[in-house]
């Protein structure tokens, strides 16, 4: 990186960050969920630092951003809950249509033929 003219902080704090991403306690977590915000907000935060490098927006890239990592799990959550939800009801609309298929009519006259139940 030094070679290619990158300043020695932005190289540290490269390094730095992809430290922290893998010592983070959500890398190792037991919660898929969780996992898979750390990987969009690596993802995320390092595209948006290459964006906004040496401009007025620049940050400090090392430095986990707890809050913007719980809002990228929220959304994935909330994604995962969506998809559940339309997958779930759409197994119930079919569940419910077949289940109309095998309901067995009994035509009023019926009872008639064996007597009068009225």
């Amino acid at each position: 990186m030094v070679n290619n003219g990158w300043q020695q902080n932005h190289v540290d704090m490269h390094v730095h960050f992809w430290s922290n991403i893998e010592n983070h306690e959500w890398r190792y977590s037991r919660t898929e969920t969780q996992q898979r915000a750390l990987m969009h907000y690596q993802g995320n935060q390092h595209r948006f630092w290459h964006a906004t490098i040496g401009g007025p927006q620049a940050f400090n890239l090392s430095l986990i951003n707890q809050d913007v990592l719980s809002v990228t799990h929220n959304r994935i959550v909330l994604k995962l809950n969506n998809e559940q939800y339309k997958l779930i009801r759409k197994c119930s609309l079919s569940l419910f249509s077949d289940a109309m298929h095998h309901v067995i009519v009994v035509p009023p006259t019926l009872f008639r033929i064996h007597g009068d139940f009225s």
